[in-house]
């Protein structure tokens, strides 16, 4: 956190810095009836946004307008649903500033809910980047603009997320 300080010692406002944030992996599944439940232990912060039909996350029945995140190094199980499978989006996130980022997002059980017509645009942004620099920092401020968005439901006092100024990066697999 950063204070922001203002006479007399009273704190105007609370400030999230984001740190280092990198994007390494992102995409589309468009899952059949038939794909086989995803066991894995990712080594990058992995978020899924689903667009479309329904599916399980950790024993929990998902559908469209819902995201879920598995976080780094920890044990994640998901599947689509036999009847109406799922089409997500997802992009992997590493570096010092992605559990901070991860930590103030309004998640139950690694759940959130979000505007499919707000966010399926940026999210498809995300994935058109070309490989030059602007292009990259144009990517990395929708993926901040999406969980900007996120966030609006979470309520507290003095709150204003998604002001880095450590240092960012974007890289490409």
């Amino acid at each position: 956190y950063c204070i922001i300080v203002g006479l007399y010692g009273k704190i105007i406002r609370e400030v999230i810095v984001i740190k280092e944030i990198h994007v390494t992996g992102f995409g589309r599944d468009v899952c059949k009836s038939t794909k086989e439940r995803t066991k894995l232990i990712p080594n990058a912060n992995l978020i899924h946004f689903i667009e479309d039909g329904c599916g399980y996350y950790n024993g929990l029945r998902l559908r469209k307008g819902q995201g879920f995140i598995c976080p780094k190094n920890v044990l994640c199980d998901y599947f689509p649903d036999k009847d109406e499978p799922w089409t997500y989006s997802w992009v992997n996130i590493t570096g010092e500033g992605a559990t901070e980022l991860i930590n103030n997002l309004p998640l139950k059980n690694g759940i959130f809910e979000f505007d499919l017509a707000d966010n399926l645009d940026a999210i498809r942004k995300i994935k058109q980047h070309e490989s030059n620099y602007s292009d990259e920092l144009r990517c990395l401020g929708v993926l901040f603009e999406v969980f900007g968005k996120i966030s609006q439901s979470k309520k507290k006092e003095n709150y204003v997320l998604f002001l880095w100024a450590v240092s960012m990066k974007l890289e490409r697999i």
